[in-house]
Formats: structure tokens, C-alpha cells, sequence
């Protein structure tokens, strides 16, 4: 029956209906108390609750699965992925959002030493690249409306100057 059930709740996962959709996750949660290690109930789970839009119980499920899987291992170098494209998805074009995402690739690079990221190498670098496209645009957006963010880039003196002209109009002396 456990057989039948991870199966049935594996052809819902992927659907775009929700009443399928919360089908599946009742599913889940019922084989994840029936078998506790069985990975791929989290990750099922994690799924479902991501194709509704239930960003934040999918990351609690990707960041249970982190945990609980052997690192390096090809489901963990999986689970990565799916956890920063969901971070993509949930961040937008928040700043502080992206850089956090680009700040988390990196240090899989750093801690783990392995250049092709368990084989998801190519999804690392779509995902960064993603990212440092929408922050590049942030900041320009930025920059083009909001006249006070050039002030503060620029030294007191200059915006003193800018907005305080001299005496004459001619020499330039404040």
C-alpha cells in the first residue's frame, strides 16, 4: 500500500490543479510518518507546497531535507538547486534576497570543493546568473528613480555644491 500511495502522490506533485495538489500533500504526510527517512516524502512534499505558491512550507521542507540527507550526495546537490530556484522565486527583485542567494552559491563552492556541484553545475550557474541580472537591474532601477540615492553616493561637499550655488554665480567659491 506505502507503494501505491508514494506513486499516487508522485502523479499529483506535478499537477496544477489544487485540490490534486493538496491531495498529494496529504499523501506525503502520511507516508512521512509511515517512513520518517524516506527522503524523497519531503521532497515530494516540498514540491507540492512549491507549485501552490506556498514558498515559505516548502523552504521549511527543503531546509529539513538538508539535514537529513548525506552531503554531496547526488539528492543533496538536488535539493540545493531546488532550494535556491524556490529562494529566486520567493526573492524576486529584492536585493538583500539575491544577495543572499549569490552569498549561499558561493559558499557551496567554497565548503564543497567540487566544481561541477554534484552534476548541477550548469543550474548553479543559470541561478547565479539569474541573479545578478535581476540585482544589476535593481540597482539601476534604482538609480534612474531615486535622485536621493545619488546624493548619498556622492561626498558632502558635492551635494553641498550642487544644491547650494556660490554668491556670484561665476567663481565657484562657497
Amino acid at each position: 500500500m506505502y507503494a501505491f500511495k508514494k506513486a499516487l502522490a508522485a502523479a499529483y506533485e506535478s499537477s496544477s490543479n489544487p485540490d490534486e495538489l493538496n491531495m498529494a500533500i496529504n499523501l506525503y504526510k502520511e507516508l512521512q510518518k509511515q517512513k520518517p527517512s524516506d527522503a524523497t516524502n519531503f521532497l515530494g512534499l516540498a514540491r507540492c507546497y512549491r507549485n501552490m505558491g506556498r514558498y515559505a512550507e516548502a523552504m521549511k521542507q527543503y531546509d529539513l531535507l538538508r539535514q537529513r540527507l548525506p552531503e554531496k550526495s547526488t539528492a543533496w546537490w538536488r535539493v540545493q538547486v531546488e532550494r535556491l530556484q524556490l529562494a529566486m522565486k520567493m526573492f524576486g527583485d529584492n536585493p538583500d534576497g539575491l544577495k543572499n542567494i549569490l552569498l549561499q552559491i558561493r559558499v557551496l563552492h567554497h565548503n564543497y570543493q567540487d566544481p561541477k556541484m554534484g552534476g548541477f553545475w550548469q543550474l548553479f550557474n543559470a541561478i547565479e546568473n539569474e541573479a545578478r541580472k535581476r540585482l544589476q537591474n535593481t540597482n539601476k532601477n534604482k538609480k534612474e528613480t531615486s535622485s536621493n540615492i545619488q546624493y548619498k553616493e556622492k561626498s558632502y561637499v558635492e551635494v553641498y555644491r550642487e544644491t547650494h550655488p556660490c554668491i556670484c554665480g561665476n567663481c565657484g567659491i562657497y
